[in-house]
């Protein structure tokens, strides 16, 4: 088993474990040679490092084109670089490092080595100078450079970022005391793209809520008095989520906002009964959790969440399509 991370992490390190009752054992660039995921194919690569003076460095690198020149990528901190490698000569690639106020740090390189390698094809003349520095125009101009030095025998590993989307469907409720309740339903369409952030997600979705409380204590009135109050929401939430983790248990808070046609009912009768209400209004939303997975796709969830007013807990199942 190979374990998932985000695609920054992948360079530095990776990690395996034979079953699923094992523990996971990390490998290095110096470790391995490489290993593949569904979403790119990564190798260890030994190189001069010309960002840093030329010093020997060593990374994995995730391929994007494979030919008579091949073409890696790889991040490291925030700056990305790509690394042309031919037979066992193997280029680094980089643009211009700016300072905070805006001084050039260091030159790019990247067009100089694009010239280099595209002289062959008339074609491809000064077409170099037109490349912006991001991997789907740096892996088209190597294939294109490819093909025409070996006739058509480049092959391209380039994958746009996939965004998943994992419909998740939950009821759950919470009975306090006496008429104090608590009822959610709810189905979102939770959004990510597992190679930037797998622990956080756009979520869009349907919500209905039900929540039942006691109201304040009248101190106008002698003696005072309080009763029951049922507030029902029919929502459109939009909110972003983050997972703290993605193990068994996982923690999660999320932020947002709604558009709700909300009800309010009094539960009593009386000239100091707040009138019942009701219309269609827009909300800020805020909400925290936990999910203690049970099989793969269901979980046990306690959900917490601010719409409108703050609802009590709700403690119910959800799933995970």
């Amino acid at each position: 088993m190979i374990k998932t991370s985000v695609e920054a992490e992948l360079f530095e390190s990776v990690s395996f474990k034979k079953d699923i009752d094992s523990d996971w054992t990390q490998y290095g660039p110096s470790d391995i040679i490489g290993f593949g995921l569904e979403y790119g194919k990564f190798s260890s690569i030994h190189f001069l490092n010309g960002s840093k003076g030329n010093t020997p460095d060593i990374t994995f690198a995730k391929q994007l084109i494979s030919g008579v020149y091949n073409l890696f990528t790889y991040t490291n901190g925030a700056r990305r670089f790509f690394i042309l490698q031919k037979d066992t000569t193997i280029y680094q690639l980089y643009d211009e490092l700016v300072s905070t106020t805006g001084e050039i740090e260091q030159g790019a390189n990247y067009q100089n080595y694009l010239y280099f390698i595209s002289v062959p094809c008339d074609k491809l003349n000064n077409k170099y100078k037109q490349i912006g520095y991001d991997e789907r125009s740096i892996a088209d101009f190597v294939q294109e450079t490819n093909n025409c030095i070996s006739g058509g025998s480049s092959v391209s590993y380039f994958k746009k970022q996939k965004m998943a989307m994992t419909p998740v469907i939950f009821a759950g409720g919470l009975p306090i005391s006496g008429q104090e309740s608590q009822i959610t339903a709810n189905l979102l369409l939770r959004f990510t793209i597992p190679r930037v952030d797998k622990q956080a997600s756009l979520n869009i979705g349907l919500n209905y809520s039900r929540t039942t409380y006691m109201t304040a204590d009248s101190k106008s009135l002698n003696p005072s008095y309080q009763y029951y109050t049922r507030q029902q929401v029919i929502s459109i939430p939009l909110t972003i989520q983050y997972n703290f983790m993605l193990t068994r248990i996982q923690p999660y808070l999320y932020l947002g906002f709604s558009g709700a046609y909300v009800t309010k009912d009094a539960l009593a009768s009386g000239f100091w009964v707040t009138p019942n209400d009701k219309g269609f209004g827009a909300y800020p939303l805020a909400g925290l959790g936990i999910e203690a997975r049970v099989v793969s796709g269901l979980f046990i969830r306690a959900d917490w969440r601010y719409e409108s007013i703050l609802q009590y807990p709700a403690i119910g199942l959800s799933y995970h399509f």
